[in-house]
């Protein structure tokens, strides 16, 4: 081998050739060009109350655990919002972007199915029935008619019905059987939370003690009769939507879960199979390092609440739905909401997100168009087939800011 070919075959050390930095002498240039002003003077405090420091080192790692706290990688589901109030267009919806690569249908429903009102006779339950927000669907009829055309797309469906999650899911079941198919074959998420229900709406049909009695028994049910499907859902969105900032998010889902898990484990279903049955619901927003670190905090909390309750090793990963801010879209100009979106769903995949929305760029104005829908579905191979992320477990491990940030974050949120 000649000197040359040594030279190139060899062990590459970039940081060899360069004399070693310390960090006085980074502090010592960084104060003087700011003249005068502090190093602190870089220092931002968020809404969170989390000091973020414009530089981390190897030192601020001291004592933190930094194992990976993503699952082991795969291609995460694209699972995209559909909205329609017509059942046989979002039917449509759902096969359309199964064409652009979506795998799962997120179903919204109007808020006067999720408090259980009639449309034609409300009864003082403040509800806009001229304006439907989502998909009216209320009986076994009307969810065939959706199903009729959705199933065909082998899409998994994750309804989200509120409070009255107990009777959209009835509807489901009863237009599967009408079909001739076996619920055990169906698979997706029923949504049943009711806390973030009453949260959203500011109302619950049933009463919370009654849908916390319930919480046991649809558990139990959906076990049995479509084990493939996940009964729960911790959804930390209404909170978002009303200014919560990432430790009050995480705050109120894992006090949510936890008292979803006292309330089966004290009916008798045990702390694993409850836990198969969660999905957590949360946003990724625009401030990239936070979402990463909150998702990463998620995971991390999680873990250490399910081995608090002797849960299983397999039941301390938790399923985490990230969706992309709802709070970050813009009305105006919504045309730089594409780059918002594309932001929020690399932060939702580099913090290890189990399934992904990326919500269409004019979701603020009105129901997205073919376009809008189009993109956002696309979105999802930008990050996946071209950039190839979901071949990488936890990318942000080992890294000084993401992991200080990710312990900050769970401390915040573990004393919330």
């Amino acid at each position: 081998m000649t000197t040359e070919d040594s030279r190139f075959r060899g062990e590459l050390t970039v940081a060899g050739l360069f004399p070693a930095a310390t960090f006085e002498q980074w502090r010592a240039l960084a104060e003087q060009s700011l003249k005068g002003s502090s190093l602190d003077s870089l220092v931002v405090e968020t809404t969170e109350g989390v000091a973020v420091r414009p530089l981390y080192a190897a030192d601020d790692l001291a004592g933190l655990a930094v194992d990976p706290v993503s699952p082991a990688r795969r291609p995460w589901q694209v699972c995209q919002q559909v909205r329609h109030p017509l059942p046989e267009i979002s039917g449509a919806e759902v096969e359309e972007n199964a064409r652009y690569g979506a795998d799962a249908a997120w179903l919204l429903f109007d808020r006067s199915v999720r408090c259980a009102v009639p449309p034609e006779a409300p009864d003082g339950t403040d509800v806009d029935t001229e304006t439907p927000d989502g998909l009216l669907v209320t009986t076994a009829d009307d969810m065939g008619r959706l199903l009729d055309v959705a199933q065909g797309a082998g899409a998994t469906l994750c309804l989200d019905a509120g409070g009255n999650a107990f009777g959209t899911t009835a509807a489901l079941m009863a237009a599967v059987r009408a079909r001739g198919n076996d619920p055990a074959a169906f698979h997706g998420g029923l949504g049943y939370d009711p806390l973030a229900a009453l949260a959203a709406d500011g109302v619950l049909r049933f009463g919370l003690e009654p849908s916390l009695a319930l919480l046991p028994d649809v558990v139990n049910w959906c076990d049995r009769t479509s084990p493939r499907t996940r009964a729960l859902s911790v959804n930390s969105l209404p909170y978002a939507m009303s200014g919560a900032s990432a430790v009050q998010e995480l705050g109120y889902l894992l006090a949510t879960a936890v008292e979803y898990l006292r309330a089966a484990t004290d009916a008798g279903v045990s702390i694993d199979l409850a836990c198969r049955h969660l999905r957590f619901v949360t946003t990724s927003g625009r401030d990239l390092l936070l979402e990463i670190a909150k998702l990463r905090a998620l995971r991390r909390m999680w873990a250490r609440i399910v081995g608090a309750c002797d849960g299983a090793a397999g039941s301390r990963a938790p399923w985490v739905h990230a969706v992309t801010s709802p709070r970050t879209l813009t009305v105006r100009d919504p045309w730089v909401n594409l780059v918002r979106t594309t932001v929020e769903a690399l932060g939702a995949v580099v913090g290890g997100a189990d399934t992904i929305t990326v919500l269409p760029f004019d979701d603020a104005i009105g129901h997205p168009n073919s376009l809008s829908r189009r993109v956002a579905a696309l979105s999802h191979a930008l990050l996946r087939e071209e950039s190839h992320l979901h071949r990488v477990v936890d990318p942000a491990a080992g890294s000084y800011a993401i992991e200080r940030l990710t312990a900050d974050l769970a401390e915040h949120a573990w004393a919330l």
